[in-house]
């Protein structure tokens, strides 16, 4: 059965801190080819509109946008990585923030049960049409749901387009002809039952309980998985309701990306979503609720046996914003004070005498919905004060004292140059990796574009940003009247409990004076100096016993060195380079093996490694 993630997806090309998300959020870096949106009211993407119709924003030049009268949408981009295949992918904008109280995990066993029989593919047979064109599920056939969107994904051969056509017949029965039988209710009931059993984790529950503190009285609160009492309960009438008030064309986007004739593939997409049409009223979403602590508020979780952090966050209540330059603008001013923040985090960390072991910073959307600006870090054990202190002094020196010229100079040079890449690595993405950028972009109603959009967009802009505009911006992520100070992993004894623990040493760490950072020196290339004449080639083969792309060259040097080179088309203008020594380990004595490992060590820490 297809797994459901309890997530909102991230884009690929995301910060890597990024990656130590405390709990379920999207994250957009400027430049995501798709540009960051916003009334705060429920449910602003029901609108079934394209987000570049409410924007000045161009969408992707490539790409071709369609609306059926039914409401449908569709998103279709010729892509030919990899060759001969095609992300298909059904973005329903529904999920579990559509529940009542009543239904909580509705919305994620709905996601199963369309697999359990539909018009046009009886109980079983779906898995038999997949197993007889050599997909499989998981990798070719997969769904997700969260809070917002529940996405169905196939991955297609684009050889016979009848396949291709039997593809979209399979969403559009996901869409409009699911079966829902009683006997296959009770079936899937033991499968979601076991899947929340094994997402019932220590690390799941820490996050559950950090969510309910955070956003209490909200439906944020509640799991995508559901509640037990309600998934005993489900029956066929229950997720037919769900199923006809929320499966909908007009809540439904189509996105194709791959290696076919756009046109001919848009012929197929009216021929089958054509007849889908609505089967009940659309009811009234619940109300969501927000954000609403003020002030400063500690929160403390043991979670023995985990590893200590520390998160300092100022969370602002939910917000929506269309998109337009002005906001990517806003979101470029603010990402470049939070890779500059990260930077001096990381000068900090790596200093000898750091309390902590890293740190990290950045601003993302929790749930999508709610800025949120954060600092984390990793405290060595038993100096979680220490670690604590430091994040406050230097969130309070960068609010008071703002950024440097030179620091913007190089987060600057970076984003001029990470847009760059942008352009030279999308030729060799993958189909699913672009087919998830778009939902989402549909799903965060930021205006989808290509690379070279995105870089005409934002060079101009980087050249007229300056050093004001990014402190504003930071101090305007950092304003949200509220600070949260998270401590988990740590085993705090003290003879107060440990949120006063935790606020004391907040209010001391504030007592601290505190003035212009000052940054470290520069450091020279610390790498050989390149050689100034070649080596002395003593042999060139060229390995032909196998057909290409099998085939290699080999340069032996007089110097002992050997050099292999294998050209190869699989990701356009980009090089790995591999260095071995000798035969490894395996020859060495207890000596030579520990020489290695610690070589490994400083090699490693010593900012050569990747």
């Amino acid at each position: 059965m297809p797994t459901a993630s309890h997530r909102f997806s991230v884009s690929s090309i995301a910060f890597l801190y990024a990656l130590l998300l405390f709990f379920t959020g999207a994250f957009l870096f400027p430049g995501t080819n798709c540009a960051q949106a916003g009334s705060k009211s429920e449910g602003w993407w029901l609108d079934g509109s394209w987000p570049h119709e409410h924007s000045t924003l161009e969408p992707h030049q490539d790409a071709v946008f369609g609306r059926l009268e039914n409401g449908l949408r569709y998103v279709l981009l010729h892509h030919g990585s990899p060759k001969e295949r095609a992300s298909l992918y059904l973005n329903m904008q529904v999920g579990s923030l559509m529940e009542t109280d009543s239904q909580a995990g509705i919305a994620h066993f709905m996601e199963h049960m369309v697999f359990n029989g539909s018009r046009n593919f009886p109980p079983g047979e779906l898995i038999k049409y997949f197993q007889s064109i050599g997909m499989s599920f998981g990798a070719d056939a997969n769904a997700h749901t969260a809070m917002q969107e529940t996405v169905y994904k196939l991955q297609v051969p684009t050889t016979d387009m009848k396949v291709v056509e039997r593809g979209f017949v399979v969403l559009e029965d996901f869409l409009d002809g699911a079966l829902l039988l009683e006997e296959e209710v009770d079936g899937e009931r033991g499968v979601i039952l076991k899947e929340k059993t094994a997402r019932d984790s220590e690390s799941f529950r820490a996050s559950q309980r950090r969510v309910r503190f955070l956003l209490s009285g909200s439906r944020f609160v509640y799991p995508t998985i559901g509640t037990e009492e309600v998934i005993k309960g489900a029956d066929a009438n229950i997720l037919r309701g769900f199923y006809d008030a929320w499966y909908r064309p007009e809540l439904a986007v189509l996105i194709a990306v791959g290696d076919f004739d756009v046109r001919t593939v848009e012929g197929l997409v009216k021929k089958v979503f054509a007849k889908a049409g609505p089967r009940a009223e659309r009811p009234a979403i619940p109300a969501w609720g927000d954000m609403r602590l003020k002030g400063v508020n500690a929160y403390y979780d043991r979670r023995s046996g985990t590893t200590g952090m520390l998160v300092v966050e100022a969370i602002h209540p939910r917000r929506h914003e269309r998109d337009s330059l002005a906001v990517q603008r806003a979101m470029l001013d603010e990402q470049l004070a939070a890779h500059m923040m990260q930077a001096r985090l990381m000068t900090l960390a790596n200093r000898e005498d750091s309390p902590m072991l890293k740190s990290f910073t950045y601003f993302t959307e929790a749930f999508g919905q709610m800025p949120d600006a954060r600092m984390m870090a990793m405290p060595r054990k038993g100096r979680w004060e220490e670690s604590l202190s430091l994040l406050e002094n230097e969130l309070r020196r960068a609010l008071e004292f703002g950024f440097t010229k030179p620091e913007l100079m190089r987060a600057k040079k970076f984003f001029a140059n990470y847009f760059k890449q942008g352009v030279k690595r999308e030729l060799s993405r993958d189909n699913s990796d672009i087919a998830n950028e778009i939902v989402l972009c549909m799903n965060q109603d930021r205006v989808y574009q290509s690379p070279q959009q995105t870089l005409d967009v934002f060079t101009p802009m980087l050249a007229t940003v300056v050093l004001d505009d990014v402190n504003k911006s930071f101090r305007s992520a950092w304003g949200a009247g509220n600070r949260i100070v998270s401590l988990s992993g740590v085993d705090l004894k003290a003879d107060v409990s440990p949120e006063m623990a935790i606020l004391t040493a907040w209010n001391k760490a504030a007592r601290a004076e505190v003035k212009p950072w000052k940054g470290e020196a520069e450091v020279k290339f610390p790498y050989l100096t390149v050689p100034g004449k070649p080596g002395n080639v003593l042999e060139r083969l060229h390995e032909t016993s196998q057909a290409a792309p099998y085939t290699y060259q080999r340069i032996d040097f007089a110097n002992g060195v050997s050099l292999l080179m294998k050209p190869t088309d699989v990701e356009k203008n980009r090089v790995q380079i591999s260095l071995e020594f000798g035969p490894g380990t395996v020859s060495m004595d207890d000596r030579g093996q520990a020489l290695a490992r610690f070589s490994l060590d400083v090699l490693n820490q010593g900012g050569l490694a990747g």
